[in-house]
């Protein structure tokens, strides 16, 4: 058996403003993807967004190929950028921004793929993708591209196929190829102290009709009063006040709560301010809202237990409490690689934290690349639903 894989294409997924915010390519991985000697071709796939067609005229300048299609169906973005290397019977896929990934990794699982062909070859369920790719059939893809229905996990499913596939082993042949590396403390300090084009937040991906605003908003009953601490650019706010009686949007950065307001025009029923949430007191009153909803936000800030307490005091009691946070992937670094995050959490870390603020928890869901199951199918985020006793 062979110990270097064929040359195979790769498929680079970007959006329109990290290539045109980039000062090269050497900024994002197509530089370093270019001059890898496995790699013998690769296209930068972008969503049919403002900016995409002069992102493609800068990666035209660069020496790179581009398409730009589908904005939410993200398996026909892929299948069609396929197209340019029709000889080969699955995609390779990485983030522009992923900077570090490990290519001696991503051969062996090309070679996987090319010996025991299968409808994913993966990373295992604990080591950061961000540091390998996606590497699925092109049969799978349009399996699941072809999926049809409006809800929101077939919404998901097109626009994450690969989290799709390995949510569902039973449906999907998933390969988890062992043994993946574990880093030495050197190569983890080599890697971190790089410098690492990785964005805090972004606008574009979180309001598509799959996001898990959309979820938590089928959760929650109606007509409630909702505390959304760290709202961001505003749409989950927005989205869960068509149900509620009132949402409060909140972001410590005033940057966000300008973007919410611009997006979101505010009504009686949806307001938007600008917070801190570790000291976060509505109208200095406690106990105003009957929910609180707080999703990948502990791990920013720089005193997490200080932030639950805040929150317990916001909530009513038997309020519900829905918190989610990035789990810390064990391989192959071990700590996180973006430079936002202050932690990450193991479960038993998370759990600990909710609990020891008073809170009763009463779900848990692991979070496999947005698709929302039982917590051993959990690859990088955790949720607890928790009641204020």
């Amino acid at each position: 058996m062979p110990s270097k894989p064929q040359p195979y294409s790769i498929v680079v997924q970007a959006g329109p403003d990290e290539i045109l915010h980039a000062p090269d390519a050497d900024a994002l991985n197509l530089q370093t993807l270019k001059e890898w000697p496995s790699i013998s071709d690769l296209v930068v796939v972008m969503p049919e967004l403002e900016g995409s067609r002069e992102a493609q005229q800068k990666l035209e300048r660069w020496g790179y190929r581009s398409f730009v299609g589908d904005v939410y169906n993200i398996c026909w973005r892929i299948l069609a950028a396929c197209d340019r290397f029709p000889e080969q019977k699955f995609a390779v896929r990485v983030l522009a921004i992923w900077k570090h990934i490990d290519l001696e990794y991503v051969d062996r699982l090309v070679l996987e793929m090319q010996n025991n062909p299968c409808d994913l070859a993966i990373a295992p369920r604990d080591f950061d993708l961000t540091l390998a790719a996606d590497v699925a059939s092109i049969e799978a893809l349009k399996r699941v591209g072809s999926l049809e229905g409006n809800s929101q996990e077939i919404m998901r499913a097109k626009f994450n196929p690969w989290g799709y596939m390995e949510m569902y082993p039973e449906a999907f042949q998933v390969t988890h190829l062992e043994p993946a590396p574990k880093y030495s403390p050197e190569q983890c300090q080599t890697i971190l102290s790089q410098k690492r084009c990785h964005p805090e937040n972004e606008f574009f991906g979180r309001d598509y009709a799959g996001s898990r605003y959309h979820l938590i908003a089928e959760t929650l009953p109606a007509d409630l009063k909702i505390l959304d601490i760290a709202c961001g650019s505003g749409f989950g706010s927005a989205l869960l006040a068509k149900k509620a009686a009132f949402v409060l949007g909140v972001d410590y950065l005033e940057h966000y709560i300008d973007k919410a307001r611009e997006r979101y025009p505010e009504t009686d029923r949806l307001q938007f301010i600008v917070g801190d949430g570790e000291k976060f007191l509505y109208n200095n009153k406690e106990e105003q809202f009957d929910a609180i909803v707080s999703l990948h936000t502990l791990e920013h800030v720089p005193n997490d237990r200080a932030m639950v307490a805040a929150l317990y005091r916001n909530l009513r009691p038997q309020g519900t409490f829905i918190v989610e946070v990035p789990l810390q992937c064990q391989r192959p670094l071990g700590v996180p690689i973006n430079p936002y995050h202050l932690r990450e959490y193991t479960p038993e870390q998370f759990i600990s934290l909710i609990e020891s603020a008073g809170f009763e928890i009463v779900k848990k869901i692991g979070v496999c690349r947005s698709f929302y199951g039982e917590p051993t199918q959990a690859r990088d985020a955790l949720q607890l639903h928790a009641i204020k006793s």
